[in-house]
Parts: C-alpha cells; sequence; structure tokens
C-alpha cells in the first residue's frame, strides 16, 4: 500500500502516512487468492447440485408416465345401431314339411247292376247320348247313368273281383257335362243326389252327403268287402228335367291279403 501523496510505502491499515503526514484513504478491496478459489468451489457445487436435481425428477416423470395406465377410447354408438345390436336374432319358423298322401289305387269292378236306364237321347248336335250303368266307371265325367225321376231308392252294385281292403268310396251327384252345341248345363237341369248309402259285406255301411257341385266327392270307410252297393236317399229339385243322373263312382283300396 502506498501514500497517495507522496508514494512512500505505508503499511497496510494504516490511516495517516508516516512519511508526510497525509490521510489515507483506504484502496479498492481486491480479494485474495483463496477468497477466490472459495468462491469458484461454492459456484461448482451449486451448479452440480442443481443437474442432481433435475436428473431426480426426470427419472421420477418417467417411472410415474410407466405406471400410468394407457389412456381409454370410449366409442359411443348411435341410437340406431345400438338398438340393432340388442335386437335378438330371431329365426323365422319353418313349417313343416308334410309329404301328400299317397294316392290310393282305384278299384274297378267286374260288374255293375243298376237300375234300368233311361233311353238314349240325341243333342242338339245330332250326337247320341247312351246311359248305360258302365258309363258309372269309364273315367269320363261326360258321360253318366240317368233314371227318371228323383230315383230315391234306386241301387247300385259293383262287384269286385275279390275280397278287396276298400278305404275310399265317392261319386260324381249328377251329369258334369255341359253340352258343346248349345251350351246347356246339364248338372244344372237335372236332378242331382244329395246323400246316399254305401253298403258292404257282412251288413256295414256309411252314409255320405253330397254337395250340389259336379265334382268327385270322396268317403273314406275301411272295410274289407267283396260288393260294395251305393243306394240314393235323397235329390235336389231339378232345374228343368225331372231325372237324376251320377257320372262317375269310385271306390279305392287293394286286395285284401
Amino acid at each position: 500500500m502506498h501514500c497517495v501523496r507522496c508514494h512512500n510505502r505505508v503499511e497496510p491499515g494504516a490511516r495517516y502516512c508516516e512519511f508526510c503526514g497525509a490521510a489515507l484513504k483506504p484502496g479498492p478491496w481486491r480479494p485474495t487468492a483463496g477468497l477466490v478459489m472459495f468462491a469458484g468451489l461454492i459456484v461448482v457445487l451449486v451448479i452440480a447440485s442443481t443437474q442432481v436435481w433435475r436428473g431426480l425428477h426426470q427419472e421420477e416423470g418417467d417411472a410415474v408416465a410407466a405406471v400410468a395406465p394407457a389412456p381409454t377410447t370410449t366409442t359411443t354408438l348411435a341410437p340406431s345401431t345400438t338398438a340393432a345390436a340388442l335386437q335378438p336374432t330371431t329365426v323365422p319358423a319353418t313349417a313343416p314339411v308334410t309329404k301328400p298322401p299317397a294316392p290310393v289305387p282305384a278299384v274297378k269292378a267286374v260288374q255293375i247292376l243298376a237300375g234300368r236306364p233311361t233311353p238314349p237321347a240325341q243333342n242338339a248336335c245330332k250326337q247320341v247320348d247312351r246311359f248305360d250303368a258302365t258309363n258309372l266307371q269309364d273315367g269320363d265325367f261326360s258321360t253318366a247313368w240317368r233314371v227318371k225321376g228323383a230315383a230315391v231308392g234306386q241301387q247300385v252294385r259293383l262287384r269286385l273281383s275279390g275280397p278287396t281292403h276298400v278305404t275310399q268310396v265317392g261319386l260324381v251327384p249328377g251329369w258334369a257335362k255341359v253340352d258343346g252345341c248349345d251350351g246347356a248345363d246339364l248338372f244344372r237341369q237335372l236332378r242331382t243326389v244329395a246323400r246316399v248309402r254305401w253298403v258292404f259285406d257282412g251288413g256295414k255301411s256309411i252314409e255320405q252327403a253330397l254337395t250340389a257341385a259336379p265334382d268327385l266327392q270322396l268317403q273314406a270307410v275301411d272295410v274289407v268287402t267283396r260288393n260294395v252297393t251305393m243306394q240314393i236317399l235323397a235329390t235336389n229339385q231339378p232345374n228343368g228335367t225331372n231325372m237324376t243322373a251320377i257320372s262317375e263312382i269310385e271306390l279305392g283300396g287293394v286286395p285284401a291279403g
């Protein structure tokens, strides 16, 4: 340290120069080398601790991120889609498959006995129609057995070739023909059969009611017989001609074993 007036060296901390007596002003403070080293050490420690603190916090954040569950994504269905998804699946019901009944074999009589038919007649085209009892099983509905009047009490007897298990009987209850010459509906003009009785061997019998329609109308039976007799019990009023006709008689069954 030197005096600012005489520039002599003075002792550090002196207040007056011992050479010229001038008051000494304190010089600017200069840090010592030890102090500088100490301050540098402090700075290094602070920076190091800061870096350590940041590293610890970074590891903690990574650990929390690893443990945290993944975000859940929720999908909301439209109302119509949700309702459709919740609807139960219905399998349409399937109707049971029913096999049609097997046709019943037709049984033909070897002999047909019936009341006397009306004489042959000509139509508008001069064609002759005959009304023999053989017409009853010829398979042609345009032919017929025909008798005069109401025919109540008339019988037709059919003799079979042998004992037969008969399962159905039936007839066309009128003359199922429309005249091709003048268009006359012969089923409507003549009487039609309304009710009959079927008689079999051993006295077994069954009655059948018929509708006024030119169709083959069948009746189920279950008998073993060699003879079948059809008795007319009632007929419907005619619409012009007082005669009764039957186009066809059909029997169904098989030979009795």
